[in-house]
């Protein structure tokens, strides 16, 4: 396996067109008028949501999908569909690629394991530190159907 540097470009590639003016993302429960984008063969791999307590509170909420490049067949891009508290929408963010010939499930376990150890240090005390140290410890179940 191979991690990819490009990871932005390949997000790019994937996702062309800007979104369309007449989609809701204003909803903080309803982020599914931007995951019907998603190109066909899309598939989740991950949920968080947390309300993080500070001097104020926030939603945090975030889908994690993969995507395997159709003419690319050993390249996949892990990105996610987020919760923007400040701005109250939802957007689609690139996180990480990786070029591999494993099994689909082995190489999303790796795109999930590399996103979460690069986070990791500065993810602070709470759910979210447990939630990517349970991607790391391989504790999170895939909703993917293994």
């Amino acid at each position: 396996m191979v991690i990819l540097d490009n990871y932005e470009e390949i997000f790019a590639r994937v996702f062309p067109d800007s979104i369309p003016d007449d989609l809701s993302l204003t909803d903080p429960n309803w982020h599914d008028d931007l995951a019907h984008l998603n190109p066909k063969g899309t598939f989740e791999v991950a949920y968080f949501e947390d309300i993080v307590e500070s001097w104020t509170s926030w939603l945090q909420r975030s889908y994690y999908y993969v995507y395997k490049l159709p003419k690319r067949a050993d390249n996949y891009l892990l990105f996610s569909i987020e919760w923007d508290y400040n701005w109250s929408v939802w957007e689609r963010k690139p996180s990480i690629a990786i070029e591999s010939n494993d099994e689909t499930t082995t190489v999303v376990r790796a795109l999930l394991k590399e996103f979460a150890r690069e986070r990791l240090g500065e993810s602070g005390n709470g759910a979210w530190n447990e939630f990517l140290k349970s991607i790391i410890d391989e504790k999170l179940e895939l909703p993917m159907g293994e």
